[in-house]
Parts: structure tokens; sequence; C-alpha cells
């Protein structure tokens, strides 16, 4: 099924996501160049609060909201260093930990791509909070030992 016809199926903060990133290449496309661009603020505005509720019951489609969102480009203060875009990693590690990614899923009963898929994710977000504590001198998140990671090599 194309995009265009089963749009709604896509949750309304991953859409709202996607959509407010692509904002910065409106201008890039000449059939739209007589529309008016789109707010990527408003969008954004949106978004979150689309997220907010999708994190009450979070699915793997919030987590990848959450992952976009970190990518916005900030209205005003016009730096990526804000205590915001910590807001928003915190999100989406309490996410990823709901989900049950801070668990090894080579133990579970899953197809091999959901399993390649969730291990990259894993490997990711602990790759980040190393990174995180590393550069910024900063508290962790979560503690990398939470991320358990016997069997990532078969992978």
């Amino acid at each position: 099924m194309s995009y265009v016809t089963d749009k709604l199926s896509i949750p309304a903060s991953l859409r709202g996501a996607m959509y407010g990133l692509a904002c910065v290449y409106w201008s890039q496309d000449p059939s739209l160049k007589d529309l008016p661009a789109p707010r990527q603020a408003k969008l954004f505005e949106h978004t979150h609060a689309a997220l907010n509720r999708d994190l009450d019951f979070p699915k793997l489609s919030t987590l990848q909201a959450c992952r976009l969102v970190l990518h916005e480009q900030p209205d005003g203060s016009l730096t990526t260093e804000s205590p915001r875009i910590c807001v928003y990693a915190c999100q989406a590690t309490a996410c990823a930990s709901s989900l049950g990614l801070v668990q090894d899923p080579t133990l579970w009963t899953l197809p091999t791509w959901e399993t390649w898929l969730l291990m990259e994710m894993l490997l990711g977000y602990r790759a980040k909070i190393s990174s995180k504590n590393t550069t910024e001198n900063s508290m962790a998140i979560a503690h990398l030992d939470f991320w358990r990671l016997s069997n990532w090599q078969k992978f």
C-alpha cells in the first residue's frame, strides 16, 4: 500500500516529525515554489503534542518520532545545545526502556530482522549515552551496565 493512500495509518507524532524535518527542503523542489512553505516550528508544536499523547503507551513508532524530534532545528536559540534537547533525549531513552530495548533481544523468540533492528537501536542508544558522557562530562541518563549486550557480536 502506498503512503498517499494510507498515510493516516502512520501515527501523528511520527508523521509530524517527518514533515517537520522535511520542511527545510521545501525550497529545493521546483514544483513547490509557488506554494507557501509550512512553518517548521508550528509542525513541531503539533508533533510534540501528539508525542506527549503517545508516550503514555509507547510503540516502536513513538521511539522513531522521539529520535527524529532530536534533529529539530531550534526556532529562536539557533543552538542544539539547549536543555530542551536533553529533555527530548530523556524522552527517547525512557521510551526505549519501556519498550524493552534495554534487554538483550536475542533471548526472545523474534524474527531475525526484528532482533537485528532492536540490537542496532540498543547499540545506538548505548553509543549515544557513552558519547554524551565523554564529550560533555555529564551524568549518564542510564548507566551503561543497564544496557545488556551479551550476544551482539552475532549480528
